[in-house]
């Protein structure tokens, strides 16, 4: 039987579009199923016909303004597990943990054979999935401090997985989608845009079949439309499909429009700061991001039109940061 969580429009969050992105491929069992048995230490691997989806969105009667990402169900087990995407730190997370855990606990449990010494309460296990770029620093459960003697007890204890730990290649070298779409996710956060035809070439020459290739495209279409709108990832695809690309792509017109853009977010910011030098500022930003990721100069120059010297300045301007 399906389990019901608590939902009402009137509750229902406002997630980001990346968030909402990340959930729409952990809705898929196959790539859940790879992305989890890598991840954790099961006894058994978990297979994707094992997985019961219960609810995209859980959200608890007191918190209303968050949720859970996805909840599964092992069929066949009284295991529920609640899978929480993370792309910052959040040190409350054992506090969520907690409550998470006990709102479940109280709409699954049967309240009638819960009485009965032979009852068997269900097992909850969240896990966080953290994509961002700092190492996951926050506790992962609450520790209570005794006052009787050889009494421990923590509350709302659960499993990181913190994807910092990987490299790009890495990620791209793992089975599954969950880990390619984490490496866009990075893209998307840093507004990295000078190097993604030939990151997503790499992604697509991994996928092994046309349901893969669907998850990562849909994700691309959802979460990176400030890089990529729908016509331009059909040309890219379509130069993917021929094993083309490269210097006349439209993603490098792409990438040019980009630049543009943000010379003229840098302009509007400068005007309403009252600074000049605000019309620099959007392509200024692109050339920081591209030297962090130890890009030479002379690429820096090709996709930014900025001189050397001004290079060199911004340079030197992150090694005293």
């Amino acid at each position: 039987m399906e389990q019901k969580m608590y939902k009402t429009k009137e509750d229902k969050p406002k997630g980001n579009v990346h968030d909402t992105a990340i959930r729409g491929v952990l809705m898929n069992k196959t790539a859940l199923a790879i992305f989890l048995n890598q991840e954790i230490n099961f006894k058994e691997k978990i297979t994707p016909q094992e997985i019961e989806y219960i609810n995209t969105r859980f959200v608890t009667s007191k918190q209303k303004d968050r949720e859970s990402d996805v909840i599964i169900k092992l069929k066949e087990h009284k295991v529920f597990i609640i899978i929480e995407h993370q792309s910052l730190i959040d040190y409350s997370m054992p506090y969520r943990t907690e409550e998470y855990t006990f709102e479940m606990l109280r709409q699954i449990v049967d309240k009638e054979k819960m009485h009965n010494k032979s009852y068997e309460y269900p097992s909850i296990i969240t896990i966080v999935l953290y994509t961002g770029t700092r190492r996951w620093n926050a506790k992962r459960s609450i520790e209570i401090k005794d006052c009787i003697k050889d009494f421990k007890n923590k509350i709302g204890k659960h499993i990181v997985i913190d994807t910092s730990y990987y490299s790009d290649d890495e990620l791209i070298k793992r089975e599954g989608t969950v880990s390619k779409v984490i490496i866009l996710d990075r893209l998307n956060k840093r507004k990295i845009i000078y190097n993604i035809n030939e990151i997503i070439l790499k992604i697509y020459k991994t996928l092994k079949n046309e349901e893969e290739k669907e998850i990562v495209e849909n994700y691309i279409r959802s979460s990176l439309t400030e890089l990529i709108n729908n016509a331009q990832l059909d040309e890219v695809i379509k130069n993917i499909n021929k094993e083309e690309g490269g210097e006349n792509s439209m993603l490098r017109q792409t990438i040019i429009e980009m630049i543009e853009d943000g010379k003229r977010e840098g302009e509007l910011k400068g005007r309403r700061e009252g600074r000049q030098e605000g019309n620099e500022s959007g392509i200024s930003q692109v050339a920081i991001n591209m030297l962090k990721e130890k890009c030479d100069k002379k690429t820096i120059q090709k996709y930014t039109g900025l001189s050397y010297a001004k290079i060199a300045k911004l340079e030197k301007s992150l090694q005293s940061a």
